[in-house]
């Protein structure tokens, strides 16, 4: 007795000090009791949407504060339940789930009116939706058969989704699960394998083979999302927590499986300006954290597992949001990346930067101390120089690969820098 006793109040003790650890970058800024959000989006730097199960609904403050949009598309379906969103801005959005009718909503004036615009060629409802410009973008979707219509469908759009045009499938009985566009014509979409097409998608060629973890004994999970930084570096997320990383464009892809047991429900990676990474799902608690543009990966120790993740987005100035599946917002306005008190003073600077371990820093007024803070907020190394020194050198050479944030204090002023290791 005495030994579980002891057990419990450890694990408490952990989870306190979880939570506790969480709340230096993330809060809860909503919750919608029960209900799973199945995607989040900035739609600008102060413009969020969500959707889910019951669940439509939009910020404007970067998320701090909510409004229910539910009502505003009630007289054109009774079916509550959206899967996913995509937004050109502020104003301009559709959002989409898999059903046979309704699957596709448009609306131009920020989610204050809706219109069906359901394509005829995606009757078995549309699974993902990529868009290269406000006007071309492609669609996948399908899962049962039904008489006289194909099991799974791709369609093209030229008018911002308004009408679309079926294109030709790259593989028979399999449903594709996810779609990106580098350009009008060069592109990609997946099932258990990447397909490319340099033609608008007459023409595929087969860019993978299984392999990689294995679920339940064998290959059969799916590609669920893609992110490229270029038309060159990208990657591709499988559904058991597999990375596919390309650097040439897709012709050639390499795998790369997330520290944790291959289970389903991996949905969503994504990353900032300055390659900080984020891969959750609904299969795992805490998120995936990358800080040198996916090369690796961590599990995010900042963010609580009391609130399971299961989608993510990333503002242009380094904001996050993440969805759970209780339905709570998740925000952090201040990522290690953020931009919110990362204001270099040009009369100080640190060199080489990206550095191999040793970096130099050189001031015009005395340095105080320094601190080097990684990126869930832990003081890697301190330092505190004589008053009159202005040229130091930091050894980092036994530190983990990643981007750390450096603390600088002189005399009357702080400042703090961006260091990345390679």
């Amino acid at each position: 007795m005495r030994n579980s006793r002891t057990i419990l109040v450890i694990i408490l003790g952990i989870l306190v000090f979880q939570t506790m650890h969480s709340n230096a970058y993330w809060k809860v800024v909503h919750t919608v009791s029960t209900k799973v959000m199945w995607n989040i989006a900035f739609a600008d730097d102060t413009t969020v949407y969500a959707v889910g199960d019951s669940l439509l609904m939009k910020s404007t403050d970067g998320g701090n504060n909510w409004t229910d949009l539910l009502p505003n598309i009630s007289t054109l379906t009774t079916d509550k339940k959206f899967y996913n969103l995509k937004f050109f801005n502020k104003d301009t959005g559709l959002i989409y789930r898999n059903t046979y009718i309704e699957n596709l909503f448009l609306t131009t004036d920020g989610g204050a009116t809706w219109s069906d615009v359901s394509p005829s060629v995606m009757p078995q409802g549309i699974l993902n939706l990529n868009f290269v410009n406000d006007s071309v973008g492609y669609a996948v979707g399908g899962y049962n058969m039904l008489p006289g219509i194909p099991d799974s469908i791709i369609s093209r759009t030229t008018d911002g989704g308004l009408t679309w045009s079926h294109i030709s499938l790259p593989f028979v009985g399999t449903h594709p699960m996810a779609v990106h566009f580098l350009t009008d014509s060069i592109g990609f979409v997946s099932a258990e394998q990447i397909y490319k097409t340099t033609d608008a998608g007459a023409t595929w060629t087969l860019t993978t083979s299984l392999a990689g973890w294995t679920v339940n004994g064998t290959y059969s999970n799916f590609f669920t999302d893609y992110y490229f930084f270029d038309q060159q570096k990208g990657f591709a997320l499988k559904d058991s927590w597999d990375i596919y990383k390309t650097n040439d464009g897709g012709n050639t892809w390499e795998p790369y499986h997330l520290p944790v047991s291959p289970i389903g429900g991996c949905r969503n990676i994504v990353f900032d300006q300055n390659y900080f990474g984020y891969v959750v799902g609904y299969g795992l608690f805490q998120p995936f954290i990358s800080t040198d543009g996916g090369n690796t990966w961590v599990i995010d120790g900042s963010y609580s597992p009391y609130y399971p993740a299961t989608c993510v987005s990333v503002s242009a100035d380094h904001k996050v949001i993440i969805g759970t599946r209780e339905g709570d917002v998740m925000l952090n306005e201040h990522s290690p990346l953020s931009t919110t008190g990362l204001n270099d003073i040009a009369t100080s600077a640190i060199y080489p930067n990206p550095s191999t371990g040793i970096i130099y820093l050189d001031t015009h007024q005395p340095i105080t101390s320094i601190e080097v803070v990684n990126f869930v907020g832990t003081t890697m190394y301190k330092a505190s120089p004589i008053s009159d020194k202005n040229r130091m050198a930091i050894d980092l050479s036994t530190y983990p690969k990643g981007m750390y944030i450096l603390k600088i204090n002189g005399d009357g002023y702080t400042e703090q820098k961006k260091v990345v290791l390679e």
